[in-house]
């Protein structure tokens, strides 16, 4: 059983006509590459778009406080997770929308905290089951609701690398997140608001001092909740 603190997807029911809505955005306001604003009327709530851009197109998302950016850098993260994917010099991305917003949505600058998250499929009986989400944020910090209004970068593909299987609560799990070691240039981009976020009301709140001692102790028992 996969414990119940990992969310499954919200579902959302796609039809045959807001799928050719959804076509005609991507070919208007994506497939030029000019990394603007998708400004046309969206037939669907944003994290919906994005997961079909991810899903059905194969794009990638990152998500970020900066409306502005032209060029993505690499750069190395200040990463406290035991793998070494997470820790390299590169330019980082989510083959998933709703993580890409949570990431729009926190204000990691006027509110000091430490974000633990997991977006991930677990191996069962030999194949991987569907998405799961947990999100937390330092208690005393999300008190504060911590929120901000960003943008999801929606990036191509090329040069990037997934993430390997890794071993989480005693089974194989595989997270879309992605890296390349190069310079990006974004496709488009998309404006969110902590409303757009599915799970907001459902963000978990830890203590950081206690979530340290038991990472040092079990550095693979993430979320160290039991």
């Amino acid at each position: 059983m996969i414990p119940d603190y990992w969310l499954p997807r919200p579902e959302f029911e796609l039809s045959d006509e807001v799928r050719l809505e959804l076509e005609t955005l991507y070919v208007k306001g994506i497939w030029n590459g000019e990394g603007d604003w998708l400004s046309a009327p969206l037939p669907v709530p944003r994290w919906v778009l994005l997961n079909w851009l991810a899903d059905e197109k194969g794009l990638l998302m990152h998500g970020s406080g900066d409306p502005d950016i032209t060029l993505f850098e690499p750069r190395t993260p200040d990463d406290r997770s035991p793998d070494e994917f997470s820790k390299q010099t590169a330019v980082f991305a989510a083959g998933d929308g709703i993580w890409s917003i949570f990431y729009a949505i926190i204000d990691r600058h006027r509110y000091p905290l430490r974000m633990m998250n997991g977006v991930v499929q677990f191996k069962i009986s030999g194949h991987y089951a569907p998405i799961r989400y947990f999100f937390s944020l330092t208690e005393t910090a999300l008190k504060r609701e911590p929120w901000r209004e960003g943008a999801v970068y929606v990036l191509p593909r090329t040069g990037f690398e997934r993430n390997v299987p890794f071993e989480l609560g005693g089974r194989v799990s595989l997270e879309p997140q992605y890296a390349n070691p190069e310079h990006v240039a974004p496709l488009a981009k998309v404006h969110v608001s902590p409303a757009d976020f599915p799970f907001l009301r459902h963000i978990r709140g830890h203590d950081d001092e206690e979530v340290a001692m038991k990472a040092a102790e079990d550095p693979h028992g993430f979320p160290w909740l039991e």
